[in-house]
């Protein structure tokens, strides 16, 4: 197991965030927070949105924040924005209970995640060789 020194992390991180804001065509209006909500999808791909508010230790009442923030991953426009992000999130309704809805990845969704992982691989053979 390689350990990273603080300059690789850093290296690392900067590197993947960028990777995010240039493959998703992030707009000003990309947070911290969605992509932490993002990150969260594709460790939970075939997810419903209370396993969401699990993985992100949020309550209940944080629900609709996490609606806002899986709304601005499908794409679509929330308040004045310039232009709405790549649609790499969808929701459909569950089966077993239509009040829930199951979250994933679009097909962009998939290959940005799959680019994530190759960039996040290659920074991490890098540094374990430096």
């Amino acid at each position: 197991m390689t350990i990273l020194n603080s300059q690789q992390s850093a290296h690392i991180l900067r590197v993947l965030l960028q990777h995010v804001k240039n493959d998703l065509e992030a707009n000003p209006q990309f947070t911290v927070a969605n992509l932490i909500t993002l990150l969260a999808v594709m460790e939970n791909p075939e997810g419903t949105q209370p396993d969401l508010l699990n993985v992100l230790q949020l309550e209940d009442k944080d629900g609709p924040v996490l609606s806002r923030q899986l709304r601005y991953l499908q794409g679509k426009r929330q308040g004045v924005v310039q232009s709405p992000l790549k649609p790499v999130v969808e929701l459909s309704r569950n089966e077993e209970d239509s009040r829930i809805n199951d979250v994933g990845l679009t097909k962009q969704g998939q290959e940005f995640a799959a680019g994530v992982a190759r960039t996040f691989n290659r920074l991490l053979k890098a540094a374990a060789k430096s």
